[in-house]
């Protein structure tokens, strides 16, 4: 992978331990977002699905987000998705749910 894409969690009722928001370094081909620690991005929000959208590394060097039925849906900067999968790019909001993250 040519860099380590992140999500920042913007939502400030999400917090880590430390206080700080939550981060998560994208290094792998494939992420589960829920709300249980089941998932390698736990967003532990009523407003999160237990098992509400996946993460795809592509060929474009980048994430693709693709909700899997989730209840309250994945929105990309505003737009919902349905369950297509989305390419994302650099600055993009993602709203999983109620919970809205930066895609850097």
């Amino acid at each position: 992978m040519a860099g380590n894409p992140k999500l920042k969690v913007l939502s400030r009722n999400l917090r880590g331990k430390d206080g700080k928001a939550l981060a998560f370094d994208l290094t792998e081909p494939r992420y589960t977002v829920g709300r249980t620690e089941e998932s390698n991005i736990c967003l532990p929000d009523a407003s999160v699905s237990t098992h509400h959208a996946e993460l795809l590394y592509t060929a474009e060097e980048d994430y693709a987000v693709q909700d899997v039925g989730s209840t309250n849906g994945t929105r990309v900067n505003g737009v919902g998705i349905g369950t297509d999968a989305r390419q994302l790019t650099h600055g993009d909001i993602v709203q999983f749910g109620g919970v809205e993250v930066f895609y850097e």
